[in-house]
C-alpha cells in the first residue's frame, strides 16, 4: 500500500483527503450519514447486525471470536478470554492481577488509568521540577554561606 507524506496509507489519510474517506472524514465504507456499503438497513455495521444475519455471529448467537464452544480467536487454550487469562499473561490485567480498568490501585482521582493520565503526569512532573528546584536553591544557599565565612 502506498504511503503519504504523513506516513499513513494514502487512501485513508485525513490530512491528504484520501479517496477512502467520505466528506465527513470517516471511512467511506462505514459512514452512517453517507449510507456506506458496510452499513445495513438497520443503520448498523452489516457484519455485526443480528437482524441481518451478520457474519460476525456463530450458530450459538454469540460473537464468533468470543464463543468458547466454537473456539473463537479470542479464547485461549485455558478456555478463557485471552486478554484476561492470568495463565497466558493477559494484556487487560494489571500488575495486581486484576482487570486494569477496574483495579482501584491503577485508577487515579481523574477516573483514568494512572500510568496513562496526562493530568497525573503533569502533577508528577511539576512535583519533580519543584523538588529539584528546592534542592538547587538549598545547595546555592549552603554554597553562599561557605563563601561568606
Amino acid at each position: 500500500m502506498p504511503k503519504c507524506v504523513h506516513g499513513k496509507e494514502k487512501k485513508f489519510c485525513r490530512e491528504c483527503d484520501g479517496s477512502g474517506l467520505c466528506p465527513h472524514k470517516r471511512y467511506r465504507w462505514y459512514c452512517k450519514e453517507c449510507k456506506g456499503p458496510g452499513i445495513c438497513a438497520h443503520n448498523r455495521v452489516r457484519s455485526t447486525c443480528r437482524e441481518c444475519g451478520g457474519i460476525g455471529f456463530c450458530i450459538h448467537d454469540r460473537r464468533k471470536s468470543q464463543c468458547k464452544e466454537c473456539k473463537g480467536g479470542s479464547i485461549c487454550e485455558h478456555n478463557k478470554v485471552r486478554n484476561r487469562c492470568r495463565d497466558c499473561g493477559g494484556k487487560s490485567l494489571c500488575e495486581h492481577g486484576k482487570v486494569r480498568h477496574r483495579c482501584r490501585q491503577c485508577i487515579c482521582e481523574h477516573k483514568r488509568i494512572r500510568r496513562a493520565c496526562t493530568e497525573c503526569k503533569a502533577i508528577r512532573d511539576l512535583g519533580t521540577y519543584v523538588g529539584a528546584r528546592l534542592r538547587w536553591l538549598k545547595h546555592v544557599a549552603v554554597a553562599g554561606q561557605h563563601k561568606l565565612s
